[in-house]
C-alpha cells in the first residue's frame, strides 16, 4: 500500500501527522511517498510558511533521499486495510495507531532546526497553550503556574538557569523569559526539543517537542491531546 500525508491546520498538527504516518508505514511495511509539501500552514505569516515548507521538504530529502511531486489519485481520511498498490492514499494522520519515533528520524528533525541559542547552563521550557486552543490551554490557571515556577526557582540557581515561557497568551512571570505568538515557530520547536526540562502544553507542536526531547519531559494530567497514544515514557506533572 502506498501512503502519503495531506493535511491542513497548523505546523505542529501537520508535522505530528507526518511523523505518525511515516512511523506507521515502517511498522506495517507500507510505502510512504514523500511529496513536496503544499506550503499551507494556519496561524503563520508568509515568511514562516516558506520556512516550514522548507523544513518538511528537507526532512523528506534527508530521510527518504528523494522528494516527489505527484497529484494524489485518492484521498481518504480513515484507515484502509485493503492492499492496493495502484492507489496513493493520503491521510491527515494515523494518531489512533501508537507509534515510536526512530533515532534516525529524531536526529534528522533536530538537526534541521535552528540552534536554540540558550545562554545558561540549565534551560527549562514551559508551553502554556493559548490563542487558537478553543479554551483548552493546559488546564492550569496562572496561580497554579506560579506554584510550578516557584518549585523550579527553588530547585535550581537562577544564576545558571533560564526559564522560558512560550504562550500565545499575553502572560509573563517573574524571573522568566516570555515568548509570544509571533516568535518564530521553528525556534519554539527547537526550544522544546533541546531544553533540559520541558513542560508540555496541550498542542501537537508540544507533543513533537516532547518526542524529540531526550531530557526530562513533564505532561500536565488534564491535557486533551492523546498523549497516551505515543510510545514514550512521559512523566506527569503533579502540583
Amino acid at each position: 500500500m502506498k501512503i502519503t500525508h495531506y493535511g491542513i491546520d497548523g505546523f505542529g498538527h501537520q508535522l505530528l501527522g507526518i511523523i505518525s504516518l511515516v512511523c506507521l508505514c515502517k511498522e506495517k511495511n507500507y510505502e510512504y511517498i514523500p511529496l513536496e509539501h503544499h506550503g499551507k500552514f494556519d496561524h503563520l505569516d508568509f515568511f514562516q510558511r516558506k520556512e516550514c515548507k522548507k523544513f518538511v521538504d528537507n526532512f523528506f530529502m534527508k530521510y527518504f533521499e528523494r522528494l516527489e511531486n505527484i497529484i494524489t489519485t485518492k484521498y481518504i481520511n480513515t484507515f484502509i486495510h485493503k492492499d492496493d498498490n495502484n492507489t496513493l492514499y493520503s491521510f491527515d494522520n494515523s494518531w489512533k495507531h501508537p507509534f515510536k519515533i526512530s533515532e534516525k528520524m529524531k536526529k534528522i528533525l533536530k538537526d534541521n532546526l535552528p540552534s536554540p541559542n540558550f545562554k545558561k547552563e540549565m534551560n527549562i521550557c514551559i508551553h502554556i497553550r493559548g490563542g487558537d486552543s478553543r479554551g483548552r490551554k493546559t488546564g492550569y490557571n496562572n496561580k497554579i503556574w506560579k506554584n510550578v515556577l516557584y518549585k523550579f526557582t527553588n530547585m535550581f540557581s537562577l544564576d545558571k538557569t533560564d526559564i522560558h515561557i512560550h504562550s500565545d497568551e499575553n502572560i509573563s512571570f517573574e524571573n522568566c523569559i516570555s515568548y509570544g505568538k509571533y516568535t518564530n515557530i521553528l525556534k519554539v520547536l527547537s526550544h522544546f526539543s533541546n531544553c533540559d526540562i520541558f513542560v508540555c502544553g496541550d498542542s501537537s507542536l508540544s507533543i513533537v517537542g516532547a518526542l524529540l526531547n531526550d531530557n526530562k519531559v513533564f505532561i500536565p494530567r488534564d491535557t486533551t491531546c492523546s498523549l497516551d497514544k505515543y510510545i514514550k515514557e512521559f512523566k506527569f506533572l503533579d502540583i
